[in-house]
């Protein structure tokens, strides 16, 4: 009778190993239907990684670039929600002229690649320094000799600041100006080697033309180089701007600009 009772457990036992294995290999095979989570918790997945944060510039420019359009809000100058754009092209980002009228050969057929031109020594003096994105329309040569030239692009002024970097000596012959109805209203002329911690041509400054009194009018910016070099010892009579861009503030250096002009005042 005992050994019935044996066997009759040592079956019970057994059915009951093998039940228990037949089940947890099932549901190791199975995927759960929801996932059941702490309250206030997410599932992570094994690959996600930290999004890393994004360092400010020293100088916090404005994060739409120069050559965008946006969206205004501006209801008096512009009709709301339309598009506009600040100044067509005003980073030289496609590495091109496109959106500005060139007249002579002084600046080249396209606007000179700052890094490139730094690894390839293609500079006068120091390396390019001080620049915002990666282009610059200049009468920098080194090759041949440095020709008259200017470019110009049109806009709608609808802040009261055109800020933009510039590098150039003091030469009556090298300016920015702002033009309305195609007559000369503000003639600015730059001396950067005189800023402050930027004493080498060829580093970057900030400059800024207020045209508080011309908002919602249509205007033409113009770079202008009337300089005719035939020696190489003149090759520092050269002029770079880029990043053009408006605001509601100015983004200058001091002592940058030699002499400001404002021809054409009661407009």
């Amino acid at each position: 009778m005992e050994s019935w009772m044996a066997i009759i457990l040592v079956v019970v036992i057994l059915g009951a190993v093998v039940g228990i294995t037949l089940y947890l290999k099932s549901a190791s095979g199975k995927a759960p239907n929801k996932a059941i989570l702490p309250k206030n918790e997410t599932v992570k997945s094994r690959n996600a990684s930290a999004s890393p944060q994004s360092g400010s510039a020293n100088i916090p420019l404005p994060s739409l670039p120069a050559n965008k359009t946006e969206k205004t809000n501006n209801t008096y100058c512009i009709p709301k929600n339309t598009s506009y754009v600040w100044v067509g092209n005003g980073n030289f980002s496609t590495g091109t002229y496109y959106g500005w009228n060139t007249n002579g050969t002084g600046f080249g057929t396209g606007p000179l690649n700052l890094s490139n031109a730094n690894y390839n020594g293609l500079y006068y003096g120091n390396p390019w320094r001080g620049y915002y994105g990666n282009f610059a329309a200049t009468t920098y040569s080194q090759s041949h000799p440095i020709l008259p030239g200017s470019i110009s692009s049109n806009f709608v002024v609808v802040e009261p600041y055109l800020n933009f970097q510039i590098t150039s000596p003091g030469s009556r012959d090298l300016y920015v100006e702002i033009l309305y109805n195609g007559n000369p209203l503000i003639v600015n002329h730059y001396n950067t080697t005189s800023a402050p911690g930027a004493n080498t041509l060829g580093t970057f400054t900030f400059a800024s033309i207020n045209l508080t009194g011309m908002i919602c009018k249509s205007v033409t910016l113009r770079i202008v180089s009337n300089v005719s070099q035939t020696s190489s010892s003149q090759q520092n009579q050269f002029i770079a701007v880029g990043n053009f861009f408006m605001s509601n503030s100015p983004y200058y250096t001091y002592g940058v600009t030699v002499n400001g002009n404002v021809l054409g005042e009661g407009v």
